[in-house]
């Protein structure tokens, strides 16, 4: 075709175009379609699509056509916007309408609805069970017929009256066989649009031989002599470029346009679409940009040459350097304060994040309250941050009306930069209208305030999205609006190959990482004696006091204790029904089997079991084994013990019988007297088949501890390790990993292996990186040593036979790099015998980040012994007739003993946790050489520690009968000690200015910058007075002339104050002797107080409060109120200042004078 019959098709194009706009905007009014109106609208749909493909090859052709570059891309414009308009609209209205329609997604949307709504109902506890047949009734008026009749054959087929059950699997088969055949359909329909765009001059016979005749009459290709363009020819595409070029040339065409007659630099078309260089878009080569290719900012793809089937297609897919820019979904929202007003804040959705979160600015700025959480929000390479707070919002939509949700957020201090990060270009694309955006101002960069996770994120989508085109964004409807997401293509004027790029990725995972490490560390903390349970346990707490019964055997009905509604687990159970018909045989029955035990793996499981074995310690009557349930059990494991035998085997069978009561059986029995074991395997309380007799192997784990029956000691245990291995961090805290030391025994021998970690972490050296030659030395000989503690036996009882004495013995100590403390069991009996055995220890490395002197770092020791001996009694069940404390740091006990209020911030907080959970009396001085703690915090391989007395027995003057203490230090001066804070006496010397504005005055030289200050200050004021009407901008000339006339005030007060305080008060002093009685004070007078140093114009001003007659009852003194404070004067020193003057008053009675 020439240009003129484009034109005219392309015109007829716009006028069907036009035709199905005005038809669509009849049904805009109501929206409420039948059915004929829906197939009517979906065959017009279609025909629309078919012609936007054919309208887009015709304005191809026609912008080759033109002489002048770019005059046509208006009308494609203009043609776009109405098309992607009327396609939206469309949409719309068969969405709203497609609950009648006999379609898989509309039998799903009506299946979620129903179940959404009865899953509400239910949380409401209304019987929503017996309600099946009134659903099904509601629910199949709302069908279309098809779907109907399937129904009543459905309901022919059942023996029983149908149940909801039933209808939901139904509408969901019929569902998926309506899904598979609209595939089946839209595949075909594809597949015959596609040929029709191909043979599209074969489908129409009569325009085919015009347009041929027409062809023929205006172009033939050079290049195989057709009768066709050479844009269109099939052979020149199939040539590579650089036979293109040569072909071109020998041909003597334009590089620009094509076409013959003249050359590139007089042709007046545009240029090569890809690089804007004076060639054509078919000639373009990668070659001509060779820096491009090496660009990381780029992407670059090979050149393809791809036979075009499509006559419209004008160029072939080449390769080229893309500088686009991703949009990410952002939408502005309505969010409630504390008192229920909205406010706009912009979101960004991001359905890679597992929660939500908000900033705490905003937080801060709706008055939304928080609670304290623990949670380590992990992203992309492992980038970790902890969260403390998190607070619940309430969000709702600006475009549809009664969309509101409550989210629970978690609060970061900022979320993202500005999005986007750089303004985005509008001017590639159009928006159709009628469309709602979510974020009007999508393009514009702009900071975010909230964001919103996967948690909300499926619950706005909806099922409608519009694609823009290539290297454009894509607008898909969501319940808050349209967003605009997607690629857009730069800007030219930034397409800068050097330029920087910014990557956004919002990604969470809240899984644990490096366990091992975890659980190392909480070995070496020392619990605390209180328990604070959080919310969610004290939910979790009140759920089982509520809801936990008996059944008539015996056994525990608990609930499980969920956070949330269980609602939020979605309807899971269909889908897997569904699967499981799809593999098994469809027409057997399925099976369902219910688990009546606490389903282990589950979070809660550990919980209900030992919850409910304290439950059975408390309603238990006897108050020994009561004591032995509550104390005794450890998870599942049952460890007692006492001095007399029958008194155990007692107390072990009550504990058996109390447990049978609650089907709880103790099966596995050890003990270190067999005799034990074997009277509580033959009772009667017990049933031989059900328990078992361990005491035939020697060796078993106790608590993670290996325990040897015979001997009765605690033994270690190691892995082999091989010196070969290749070593790094990780294989170091694999091996660490390895000893479990609970109680800290083997801790001098351990304290290497902390210090190399130690190191590790400061030389932030990963996990799989080599070890410096320093370190890896150290590492050797530690597990060169340490198979050397499989040797260590340590006696499990601590407590001498018949003992009448016990007393607990904590020693502190600290070096430069790590401090430790360590507690001893001392016991008497009543034969004299002393037995010393070590309990427990701890200890800690010294900090690198923040150096701690020596006095500090053994500070830090007590205040470790001190926690230890709090631990252990309250811990154990004894009496314990005295505690000791030793420290080896004469400042340490000096501080002790000192006023606490006289120490520094750092020592003050220790000394006072260490005097309120110790008596200071009870410590005591020891010598380095005889404190066990020194071991502690200095180290020994496990080959030394086994045969170390001092750290296994304690110093020798504890095993005596009778101690014989060290000598201890003299008392020391308090004032000697570091760490003492020091009185300062601070002198002032006082002056009164009784102009306080002068010096405001006097800061400023520019009397315009000073009534801009003012303005702004005055500004400040209104704003915090009026905060739903606050003032922003540049100053109003309103606000300027209020602070001049604040300036002109002030300066007429100044002048004013000046001539009074230095003329006239000045004056009243100038006369030798006063000749007239000046009265008597009164309360409410206004004096000067004379001051013979000062001149009288700098007298002190005040106001007389109380006076004070004499004998004769002259009022003689006065009280007086100044700036500095109430002062009391002989009335001879007060001068009275006429405030009010009377000429015509009578003279004042006479008295003395001044």
């Amino acid at each position: 075709m020439d240009l003129k019959s484009l034109k005219k098709t392309r015109a007829s194009h716009k006028a069907k175009l036009t035709i199905f706009k005005s038809y669509i905007e009849t049904f805009l009014p109501n929206k409420i379609l039948n059915k004929v109106q829906v197939l009517e609208i979906t065959a017009r749909l279609n025909k629309i699509l078919e012609l936007y493909s054919e309208f887009d090859s015709i304005q191809t052709d026609i912008e080759g056509l033109v002489e002048i570059p770019g005059e046509e891309h208006k009308e494609r414009e203009i043609f776009e916007t109405s098309y992607f308009g009327c396609v939206a609209v469309a949409q719309e209205l068969l969405s709203a309408a497609s609950a009648e329609q006999e379609t898989g997604s509309a039998l799903r949307n009506t299946i979620d609805s129903v179940n959404k709504n009865l899953r509400a109902l239910k949380t409401l506890k209304l019987p929503t069970e017996h309600w099946d047949m009134i659903i099904i009734h509601m629910v199949t008026s709302k069908l279309d017929s098809s779907t109907i009749r399937d129904w009543e054959k459905e309901r022919n087929n059942i023996t029983h009256i149908p149940t909801l059950h039933d209808f939901n699997t139904f509408l969901k088969n019929r569902a998926d066989i309506l899904e598979t055949v609209e595939e089946s359909s839209t595949h075909k329909k594809q597949q015959q649009t596609q040929r029709r765009h191909s043979d599209i001059t074969h489908n129409r016979p009569k325009t085919f031989l015009v347009s041929q005749t027409q062809k023929q009459a205006r172009f033939k290709c050079p290049v195989c002599k057709g009768h066709h363009t050479i844009y269109q020819c099939t052979k020149f595409k199939s040539m590579p470029i650089e036979t293109r070029i040569e072909q071109v040339k020998q041909l003597n065409l334009c590089t620009n346009c094509l076409r013959s007659g003249h050359d590139e630099q007089r042709c007046r078309l545009s240029s090569c679409r890809l690089c804007t260089q004076r060639h054509n878009t078919m000639l373009h080569n990668n070659t001509t940009v060779p820096k491009a290719s090496t660009s990381s900012e780029g992407c670059v793809v090979l050149p393809t040459v791809q036979e075009q089937k499509q006559p419209q297609s004008s160029s072939v897919t080449l390769s080229s350097i893309n500088h686009c820019q991703v949009l990410l979904s952002t939408a502005v929202i309505n969010i409630q304060d504390l008192h229920g007003h909205t406010y706009k804040v912009r979101a960004l959705l991001d359905n890679g994040s597992t929660s939500s979160f908000i900033t705490e600015a905003l937080r801060v700025q709706l008055g939304i309250p928080s609670y304290s959480t623990s949670l380590l929000v992990q992203g992309l390479n492992n980038q970790s941050s902890e969260i403390t707070q998190r607070c619940d919002v309430t969000i709702s939509s600006l475009t549809t009306s009664g969309y509101t949700t409550d989210i629970n957020c978690f609060v970061v201090p900022h979320i993202t930069q500005l999005i986007p990060t750089s303004p985005i270009n509008c001017n590639s694309f159009s928006i159709p209208p009628r469309i709602h955006l979510a974020d009007p101002n999508f393009s514009t960069p702009s900071e975010v305030q909230m964001l919103l996770g996967a948690d909300i994120f499926w619950d706005v989508l909806l099922n409608n999205h519009i694609s823009l085109g290539k290297n454009k964004p894509t607008l898909i409807e969501t319940t808050l609006g349209w967003l605009v997401t997607g690629s857009v293509q730069s800007n030219k004027s930034t397409n800068n190959i050097n330029q920087s790029h910014t990557v956004h990725c919002h990604f969470l995972n809240n899984n644990n990482i490096e366990e091992k490490l975890d659980k190392f560390f909480e070995l070496e903390s020392v619990p605390t004696t209180q328990q604070v349970h959080t919310k969610g346990e004290s939910e979790c707490e009140q759920i089982f006091k509520t809801t936990t019964k008996r059944h008539t055997d015996g056994k525990f009905i608990v609930t499980i204790p969920f956070k949330e509604s269980p609602e939020v687990l979605g309807d899971s159970k269909q889908q897997a029904l569904i699967r499981f018909q799809s593999l098994e045989h469809s027409s057997q029955p399925i099976k369902q089997y219910k688990l009546n035990t606490i389903t282990y793996g589950m979070a809660s499981a550990p919980y209900l079991a030992t919850r409910c074995l304290v439950q059975l310690g408390q309603e238990c009557t006897d108050k020994d084994v009561r004591e032995s349930i509550l104390h005794d059990f450890y998870v599942d494991d049952y460890v007692a013990g006492h001095e007399d035998e029958t008194t155990l085997i007692q107390r072990c069978k009550g504990v058996i019988q109390v447990l049978e009561s609650a089907h709880f059986h103790l099966r596995k029995w050890r003990s270190n007297k067999p005799s034990i074991v074997d009277e509580i395997t033959s009772s009667e309380v017990t049933k031989p088949d059900d328990v078992s007799n361990l005491n035939k192997v020697d060796r078993a784990k106790t608590l993670g501890l290996l325990w040897t029956c015979k001997k009765d000691t605690l033994l270690f245990s190691v892995n082999n390790i091989s010196k070969n291995k290749h070593i790094n961090k990780r294989t170091i805290l694999s091996t660490i990993a390895q000893v479990f030391d609970p109680l800290g025994l083997i801790n001098p021998c351990m304290l290497q292996a902390k210090l190399i970690l130690q190191t590790l972490w400061a030389k932030n050296i990963t996990w799989d990186d080599q070890l410096p030659a320093e370190v890896e030395s150290q590492w050797h000989d530690f597990i060169e040593y340490l198979p050397e503690i499989t040797k260590i036996e340590i006696p499990r009882r601590v407590l001498c036979d018949s003992y009448i004495k016990v007393e607990l013995h904590a020693f502190s100590d600290a070096s430069i790099k790590a401090f430790s403390a360590c507690v001893y069991v001392r016991t008497v009996s009543d034969t004299g015998n002393v037995q010393v055995q070590l309990l427990l220890s701890k200890s800690r490395v010294a900090p690198l980040k923040h150096k701690l002197t020596m006095p500090r770092l053994e500070l830090c020791g007590a205040l470790l012994a001190t926690r230890l001996m709090d631990k252990v009694v309250n811990s154990l069940r004894l009496k314990i007739d005295s505690n000791f404390y030793w420290c080896d740091s004469t400042i340490v006990l000096g501080w002790i003993k000192s006023c606490k209020l006289k120490l520094k911030q750092f020592v003050y907080n220790r000394i006072h946790e260490i005097t309120n959970n110790s008596d200071p009396n009870s410590w005591n001085y020891i010598p380095t050489e005889m404190n066990p703690a020194d071991i502690g915090s200095r180290g020994l391989n496990a080959a030394q520690l086994q045969s170390s007395l001092l750290w296994w027995g304690g110093p020798h003057f504890l095993h005596q009968t009778t101690m014989q203490l060290p000598t201890q230090p003299k008392n020391l001066n308090i004032a000697s000690l570091p760490e003492i804070k020091h009185q300062c006496h601070l002198s002032t010397d006082e002056s009164h200015c009784h102009n306080t504005h002068i010096n405001f005055f006097m800061n400023f030289s520019d009397f315009g910058k000073l009534q801009r200050t003012v303005a702004y200050a005055k500004r400040f004021i209104f704003n915090c007075q009026h905060t739903n009407n606050k003032m922003t901008g540049p100053l109003t000339v309103k606000e300027l002339n209020s602070a001049l006339q604040v300036l002109c005030k002030q300066s007429l007060k100044t002048h004013f104050w000046n001539r009074y305080y230095k003329e006239y008060v000045s004056e009243l002093q100038i006369r030798n002797k006063w000749r007239t009685d000046k009265g008597q004070p009164q309360p409410g007078d206004m004096v000067l107080i004379k001051d013979d140093r000062l001149p009288p114009n700098r007298w002190l001003l005040g106001r007389v409060t109380t006076v004070y007659p004499g004998t004769d009852g002259v009022n003689r003194v006065a009280d007086v109120a100044t700036t500095s404070g109430t002062l009391r004067r002989a009335w001879n020193r007060l001068c009275p200042l006429p405030v009010k003057l009377d000429q015509d008053a009578a003279p004042a009675p006479r008295g003395p004078a001044c």
